[in-house]
């Protein structure tokens, strides 16, 4: 019988989680650190390490000149608007792009919020995960158009079919071989674009 740990919890090899500040009571360990530690007992699990908590990070002192930023959230409205946007992604002509998945399109945002909307040849693509390639274009995963699509940043679109019916493409990324990946949702495999 095997046992699985799974913790969020980084692994840290600094002062242990109980360590206390002068005149404080130490913290008592986590619940998954006093189970991690009762496995290692046993001899099959002698190898595992025990995560810890990490000591809270030293609290900096104002220094004059300092600034407080707060961040704020806009809203930008998608000129079409049932387009279900998903994935979105840094293109390398400085502006976002992201997928149009009720809508079937590739859509463009600037920063200064003027956008562009690219439709698919596929009428039924439901494009979904959108990312940039090494050869400067975008590439788009279309999960029932069963291809991957290239977009230039002047909206040229190539469409390329999966070699499996009904695969399925979800999401894509660059790989660090340059090349772009992709998951296959329906089939269970990872499909990889040579460019």
């Amino acid at each position: 019988m095997a046992l699985a740990l799974v913790t969020a919890a980084p692994l840290f090899s600094g002062p242990p989680a109980t360590a206390a500040a002068p005149g404080q009571r130490p913290k008592p360990l986590p619940p998954w650190v006093l189970i991690c530690k009762k496995l290692k007992r046993m001899p099959e699990h002698r190898h595992m390490r025990c995560p810890v908590q990490r000591p809270p990070p030293p609290v900096r002192p104002f220094r004059s000149g300092d600034t407080t930023r707060v961040p704020t959230v806009t809203e930008l409205n998608i000129p079409t608007g049932t387009s279900g946007p998903v994935g979105i992604t840094s293109g390398p002509d400085d502006a976002l792009w992201f997928a149009e998945n009720y809508a079937d399109q590739i859509g463009r945002v600037t920063t200064d919020g003027d956008f562009t909307e690219y439709p698919l040849d596929d009428p039924n693509a439901f494009p979904w995960g959108i990312t940039s390639g090494s050869d400067g274009r975008l590439w788009v995963a279309e999960q029932l158009g069963n291809a991957a699509a290239s977009v230039t940043t002047s909206g040229i679109i190539i469409e390329y079919n999966m070699p499996t019916v009904l695969a399925g493409p979800f999401d894509i990324t660059s790989g660090p071989d340059g090349n772009v990946w992709l998951t296959e949702d329906y089939v269970d495999q990872i499909a990889k674009v040579t460019l």
